[in-house]
């Protein structure tokens, strides 16, 4: 966890509300991308249809590590397509932010256990950093925290705001490294749109994600054995307004819907600069 530097994927093509899912060419393209831009580390949201076979693409084209994530707890099919890729995978999130769904803490934790006693891996939950100790029975019931930190860049996606709202979210995260102090931390969903949202534009998003890896890297006051990750590989089409989506949620990759590195022109320099090479300041934070 704490050499790697991590990223979100979901394959371009995808739509879950056409039940639409990639071919496996496309995912390997796509996850070739993200291992020559430098990311060691994937975490996946679904086990869903040939999302299952991320992990397995992922490995053969020598990717370190993968988070697989099963998107619906209850869903026994899904469980099972996650179950049966265990070989590929080095550990699990189970749900993402179950609060904001149908089901409940139970229903987490009984999955959680079935993950775990079928694959002997780690094994985590998604919920906002305050959830960890709203909900102790899960927490105690995981191998480490993973906590969504996605600020509300949807009325000013400026680089400025979104730090300084990220290092409160770390902060919160500090009151669960309180309680938990065993537990490794890894954030998730750091992101900053590129479009559809006050200020947001590549440079702003090349600003933060830099800013991000400057803090995580060189500051006394960045807690120990708390670890980032980003959001996210790829930009979401499918995530539009029409289908209540907030603004800029289909801006978040650094890569463009064409599949293509996002860039800007620098207003000093004048030289083109990609999004991407924020991440170049340094590897992931390592830490003891």
């Amino acid at each position: 966890m704490r050499t790697l530097r991590w990223i979100t994927y979901e394959p371009l093509t995808m739509d879950p509300y056409t039940k639409k899912y990639p071919s496996m060419e496309e995912i390997r393209r796509e996850l070739n991308l993200l291992r020559d831009s430098g990311f060691e580390g994937i975490i996946t949201f679904s086990a869903k249809e040939n999302l299952s076979s991320i992990p397995r693409e992922a490995k053969n084209i020598g990717i370190a590590s993968v988070i697989m994530g099963i998107m619906n707890p209850t869903d026994k099919e899904e469980v099972k397509r996650a179950i049966n890729e265990s070989e590929y995978v080095d550990a699990y999130c189970v749900g993402n932010m179950f609060t904001d769904d149908n089901y409940g803490v139970a229903e987490v934790i009984d999955a959680i256990e079935r993950v775990r006693e079928a694959t002997n891996k780690p094994i985590t939950t998604t919920l906002r950093p305050n959830g960890y100790l709203a909900f102790p029975s899960i927490t105690s019931s995981i191998d480490w925290i993973f906590p969504d930190i996605h600020t509300n860049w949807y009325t000013d996606a400026s680089a400025k705001k979104n730090l300084e709202d990220t290092k409160y979210l770390i902060d919160r995260v500090r009151d669960v490294q309180r309680m938990y102090p065993y537990k490794p931390i890894l954030l998730k969903m750091i992101s900053l749109p590129s479009a559809d949202a006050k200020n947001s534009s590549p440079r702003e998003q090349f600003k933060f994600f830099k800013s991000i890896v400057e803090y995580s890297k060189g500051y006394m006051d960045f807690p120990e054995r708390v670890y980032p990750s980003y959001f996210s590989g790829f930009d979401i089409p499918w995530k539009t307004s029409e289908r209540k989506w907030p603004s800029g949620e289909a801006y978040v990759g650094l890569f463009n819907k064409d599949g293509n590195p996002k860039k800007f022109i620098d207003p000093e320099s004048k030289e083109e600069i990609l999004v991407i090479k924020a991440f170049e300041w340094s590897d992931t934070v390592q830490r003891d």
